[in-house]
């Protein structure tokens, strides 16, 4: 898959996720963008490094896998963490993914969305299936979250 043209094209493609001014998105767009942005993330690291067969490389792979978007760097630890959980701590982070004076915190959602966890995917076998989220992820969300018994 890494040789395809269209996986190459992608790659090339994504250089240009530094020109996205997330700044200007609303709540429901940023969820649907990052979710977005994150499980295809994962694909590529997946795809380009293959996946970590240890908790050291898991913890490589979340902190240091990374996309710049809007000119700055966006981890899979930043995304999650940072935007998505409302600039919460991670599992085994000492302290919050963007600090005080970080230009990323601005991106951060003002409340955390609990339901990410439905559409995240980790490249687990126990991860939800990947989809394509719209602004309306909201409702997706709420489907997903229900599929799941909640």
């Amino acid at each position: 898959m890494g040789k395809s043209p269209k996986f190459v094209a992608y790659v090339k493609a994504t250089a240009q996720l530094q020109r996205v001014d997330v700044s200007r998105l609303d709540r429901s767009e940023k969820i649907a963008f990052f979710i977005n942005i994150y499980n295809a993330l994962v694909i590529h690291a997946n795809v380009t490094r293959g996946p970590p067969t240890n908790i050291w490389q898991r913890y490589k792979f979340f902190t240091y896998t990374s996309y710049v978007i809007g000119g700055y760097l966006y981890s899979l630890q930043d995304i999650e963490n940072g935007v998505l959980r409302a600039n919460r701590k991670g599992v085994g982070q000492f302290k919050k993914p963007f600090g005080r004076n970080d230009p990323r915190a601005k991106v951060s959602l003002s409340r955390h969305e609990p339901r990410i966890h439905f559409a995240l995917v980790c490249g687990a076998k126990s991860c939800p299936p990947i989809k394509t989220y719209s602004a309306e992820v909201g409702g997706g969300l709420v489907v997903l979250c229900l599929s799941w018994g909640c």
